[in-house]
């Protein structure tokens, strides 16, 4: 019997609350079952209080409530994204600049379902917790709404 769980590396960027960048890796469970998918970054930053980030040879934490945000490569976030919400015709695509506590912002576009009378951009960022996903053309951030400061419309 192995003790060992199996792990996949993913690369990520992570910004924290001073607006330091850090780059290195995280572990996410790699399942061994066809039933079961990958373990995805925002399970893990749901389940964790404190992310070890592999950098170099070192591993250190860095507590999730600091974080900024976490940046994927737009190719390796594919299983973060809902593919419900991509597939629907009735999902809102909205154009975004969110301001962080420390200064820096992220454009990028946010994607999400909500019933008719909640499709307001407020509504989504009133109802959503944690981290949400925001989409630029090459990456995907997973933004820590409570250090955004302020979300602006962007107009197409």
């Amino acid at each position: 019997m192995s003790l060992k769980i199996p792990k996949r590396k993913l690369d990520v960027e992570i910004c924290d609350d001073r607006g330091r960048i850090h780059r290195g890796g995280i572990f996410l469970t790699n399942s061994e079952s066809h039933e079961r998918s990958h373990q995805r970054v925002q399970e893990l930053l749901r389940e964790r209080r404190f992310l070890p980030v592999q950098e170099g040879d070192g591993v250190w934490f860095i507590k999730k409530s600091s974080i900024c945000w976490v940046k994927i490569a737009l190719l390796a976030a594919v299983d973060e994204l809902d593919r419900e919400v991509e597939v629907s015709d009735d999902a809102v695509v909205t154009k975004v600049i969110l301001e962080f506590v420390d200064g820096s912002s992220v454009r990028g576009s946010l994607r999400f379902l909500q019933p008719e009378s909640e499709r307001r951009v407020g509504d989504y960022i009133e109802r959503s917790r944690g981290f949400v996903p925001v989409r630029t053309e090459d990456s995907l951030y997973l933004v820590n709404l409570e250090r955004v400061v302020r979300l602006l419309l962007e107009e197409y």
